[in-house]
């Protein structure tokens, strides 16, 4: 299913060539000169508005899903898993993939907060990229382990008393790493006639990440994420003449948010009720985000604006520690 960020009444984009006179008035020399003539009595605009395809409107997109869509998704997919031994008990999963496609979410971007719309809606062919929801590696690990401690455990398991104290505990983890999603740049100097986002152009020799990335030394409270100088404008320079796409990728791999860390820990102690055999007492103490890391939302990815590659805030909650306290019976 694709977004309906497909514009149908885009001018062609052969159009392109006439530059500067797809804002010429329709009727004036310089209309004429380029061969555009009003496309229907009583119509009044410029050229680029006279190429569209039903000139007597705007942008025309649609409310619903489309089903014209293409997307791939391969990946190798390895899990273990151990039962219950010596009270440990264990499954870890890794996943290696890629996610090609032209059309990404319902609403482009709205996962990450980036602009992943579509730049051409006459060759789909050349929007597809990376998605914006690719994540090559993901590691999940979860556990629980029942400390070998009180009766009819290994060790301090003679004494009752010590037994109800130091008995029945378990520690456990929910711990997730996985890669950075990718990113897309947006939007150049729009073109007359054409609603959709522009891209721009990389530039040779520039690396796509700032210095402040590269050398290990990132403050997201100063740094840009991003160096400005790897992007040029495409239609910024012409001076006039044609006006041209941008040919960075629809998402730019090379170009990901940091990856995300997360663990969540878990300290449990199980207590036997005397009011009959199954009947327990549970307290269990929750870490969430226990190493208290942060998972910094999306920088600015539009190269034009003056907070371009600044991190403004994160997208996770600090550490938090909750209690529970239950009985099963």
């Amino acid at each position: 299913l694709r977004s309906a960020l497909l514009n149908i009444n885009n001018m062609v984009p052969a159009y392109f060539s006439l530059g500067d006179a797809l804002n010429a008035t329709v009727g004036s020399a310089v209309a004429q000169q380029a061969g555009v003539s009003a496309p229907y009595s009583g119509f009044t605009g410029n050229v680029s508005q006279a190429l569209r395809p039903f000139p007597q409107y705007g942008a025309i997109t649609t409310t619903a899903l489309q089903n014209a869509g293409q997307s791939t998704y391969n990946a190798l997919q390895a899990s273990v898993q151990q039962r219950v031994q010596a009270g440990l008990s264990l499954q870890a999963s890794f996943t290696w993939s890629k996610t090609f496609t032209d059309a990404d979410s319902m609403i482009p971007g709205n996962l990450t907060g980036l602009n992943s719309s579509s730049q051409n809606p006459y060759n789909l062919n050349l929007e597809k990229a990376l998605s914006v929801q690719d994540i090559p590696f993901m590691t999940t690990v979860s556990w629980i382990y029942e400390l070998p401690f009180g009766s009819g455990k290994r060790y301090l398991n003679h004494s009752r008393v010590l037994s109800a104290v130091v008995g029945g505990w378990q520690v456990g983890g929910v711990q997730r790493y996985q890669s950075g999603v990718p990113v897309s740049f947006g939007c150049a100097t729009a073109i007359p006639g054409w609603d959709n986002c522009i891209r721009f152009n990389p530039v040779a020799g520039q690396a796509i990440y700032s210095q402040a990335v590269l050398n290990g030394k990132f403050d997201p409270f100063v740094n840009q994420y991003y160096n400005p100088a790897a992007f040029v404008d495409p239609n910024a320079t012409r001076n006039g003449g044609a006006y041209h796409f941008g040919n960075y990728t629809r998402v730019v791999g090379y170009a990901r948010m940091r990856p995300y860390y997360n663990e969540d820990f878990s300290l449990i102690k199980n207590t036997h009720l005397p009011i009959s055999e199954s009947a327990s007492l549970q307290l269990k103490v929750e870490f969430l985000n226990a190493l208290n890391r942060h998972v910094f939302s999306p920088p600015n990815t539009n190269p034009y604006d003056p907070t371009f590659g600044l991190v403004t805030g994160t997208i996770d909650s600090p550490r938090n520690v909750q209690f529970n306290l239950r009985v099963n019976f």
